[in-house]
């Protein structure tokens, strides 16, 4: 079986040599002196005679490299303009082991590009669909998604990743503000109510008082006879009589001057 993956590059065609030298700092490539061409000639040709006479065609007239990733095989290609190409190939039947490469390619392929273009490949990422297909023919026996790990802010984090979360917290905020205002506002006072006949304290007037409270109106009070609301001004003179005797005979007097 076999995996492929796919790393656009736009804006720029890659030549053989770019290829080198991005893959250079992996330890994927076989050495590239002239030494080696042959067999690494002779890898890429075992490999390609693996897959559909269709992509044999195309690959034939493109530039191709021989990777090894721990167990597994593969072949880069440069057959599209803008696009390489890696396909993976299995030794054995065992999905886990091209599953474990290609997680080892997603990793290290588009850190190894900026390694060797520098902010020119910054925005380099492999597609995020990958597809596992028998070598021979292109049915597709299982599909995945490289999660490409990456750091967000706290506030794009609950807006993207955490929408429930977001609500909560939302909700939260605005009744801590609104109870916050509730203990902030003063609370109104019931206005007096009318003391009725019989009820309450009765107050009286201090006689002779100019002041008082002014809801006293509102208020009973003890009624006084108006001359003993006068103020004092003055000592008092106390006058006494005496009583009138009742009609009666008058009294003997004596008339005259001798006896």
């Amino acid at each position: 079986m076999r995996a492929v993956l796919t790393l656009p590059t736009p804006g720029r065609t890659l030549t053989r040599d770019d290829a080198v030298e991005a893959l250079r700092s992996t330890s994927w490539l076989p050495h590239q002196g002239p030494e080696t061409e042959a067999w690494r000639r002779a890898q890429v040709e075992r490999l390609r005679a693996r897959l559909p006479d269709a992509v044999q065609q195309q690959l034939a007239v493109s530039e191709c490299l021989f990777i090894q990733v721990d167990s597994v095989e593969g072949i880069v290609s440069l057959e599209r303009d803008e696009v390489m190409l890696i396909r993976l190939f299995g030794t054995t039947e065992s999905i886990e082991a091209i599953k474990h490469a290609v997680n080892t390619v997603a990793g290290a392929l588009p850190r190894a590009f900026m390694q060797a273009f520098g902010g020119a490949a910054t925005d380099l990422r492999l597609d995020d669909e990958v597809v596992i297909r028998p070598a021979g023919d292109e049915r597709t026996l299982a599909k995945g998604v490289i999660a490409t790990p990456r750091t967000l802010r706290f506030a794009t984090y609950v807006v993207t990743e955490r929408p429930r979360e977001r609500s909560l917290l939302l909700w939260l905020v605005l009744l801590t503000m609104l109870t916050a205002a509730a203990s902030l506002t003063p609370v109104p006072r019931m206005g007096r109510r009318p003391v009725g006949r019989g009820q309450g304290v009765r107050r009286t007037h201090r006689v002779g008082s100019g002041g008082g409270d002014p809801d006293d109106h509102h208020q009973p009070r003890l009624r006084v006879p108006r001359l003993a609301q006068r103020p004092h001004r003055g000592p008092v003179a106390l006058r006494m009589t005496a009583p009138r005797p009742a009609p009666g005979p008058e009294p003997a007097r004596l008339v005259g001057g001798g006896v």
